[in-house]
Formats: structure tokens, sequence, C-alpha cells
């Protein structure tokens, strides 16, 4: 997260190098958690996309962000620091989508 607060909240600015580093911590730390099945997922496939740094598909990364987003509200709807990670996720989303 202070990845993303770094950036003023912006993780389209992320270096996908960095986005990576981030992606495997997450990846680890959610491995255990009851219920992360599908967050782990899309963060295994949108850490696929921005590996391939020589044609990162916006749209294919849009879409997995705003899935992020709706997971992570959904597995820690009371925390509000997850709340600030969901809205950064919509926030690239929307950014890479044009919207």
């Amino acid at each position: 997260m202070n990845e993303v607060k770094s950036n003023g909240g912006n993780i389209t600015a992320i270096p996908s190098s960095a986005a990576v580093s981030i992606i495997d911590s997450w990846i680890s730390k959610l491995r255990d958690v009851d219920d992360s099945d599908g967050i782990v997922s899309n963060l295994e496939r949108l850490k696929g996309e921005l590996s391939n740094s020589s044609s990162i598909d916006g749209a294919k990364v849009s879409q997995l962000l705003s899935s992020l987003a709706s997971e992570t509200r959904e597995l820690a709807s009371d925390d509000e620091s997850f709340t600030a990670l969901a809205n950064a996720l919509d926030s690239g989303a929307s950014k890479l989508s044009g919207k």
C-alpha cells in the first residue's frame, strides 16, 4: 500500500517491474487466507500481463484491476486500508480504460 500512497494513489504510475514485486508479495500473503482464491488467480494473471512489458494489454489490465477492486472490497469490507486499495485499483482501471 505504501507504493500506492507514494504515487498519490495512482497505481498506473508504478513501474511494471515494481508492480510485479508487489504482486508477488500479495500472492504470498493471500495464499493462506480463506476465500482469496479469486484474488490470487487474478493477481497471477495481472503479474503475467505486466511481466510481458513489450506488449501489455491495457484493456486486459484494466479488467483485472476492476475485478481485483471488487474482490478486495468483498474480502475485507470493514478494513479502511483495503477500501483505499480497492479505490486505487478502480481508479487505475478507469485510467487504463479511458473513463
